[in-house]
């Protein structure tokens, strides 16, 4: 049996191989990318909810369940990531979700309805 501190450093060693040359600029981009848009969405939320209630009705519960619905699909999505990694590739699951974050950001910014936003 091995002791449990030689077992911590072995797995330490093990997840320090993904920050290395270029899965290190992968992993720094996709964060920085998912960061600034999070950043970016959540800081116009104190304006979000009275431009939605004076422009289109909708009530704080709604709102609410809009600033929602990018968490929740990003946690569904990761649910099924790793398959989809290992089918198609880190490159290409990279450029199609940075691709998905682009256009959902543009189609909430671009929305003028609740439909639209959800």
């Amino acid at each position: 049996l091995k002791p449990s501190w030689l077992k911590l450093t072995n797995r330490i060693r093990t997840m320090s191989g993904l920050c290395r040359g270029d899965r290190a600029v992968i992993l720094v981009t996709c964060l920085g990318a998912y960061f600034l848009s999070l950043a970016m969405i959540y800081q116009m939320s104190p304006f979000f909810e009275v431009y939605a209630r004076d422009n289109c009705g909708a009530s704080s519960l709604t709102v609410g369940f809009i600033f929602a619905a990018m968490p929740a699909s990003s946690f569904l999505g990761n649910l099924v990531m790793d398959a989809m990694i290992r089918r198609f590739g880190v490159d290409m699951m990279l450029n199609c979700g940075l691709i998905l974050l682009a256009a959902s950001s543009l189609g909430f910014g671009l929305s003028h309805n609740v439909a639209g936003w959800l």
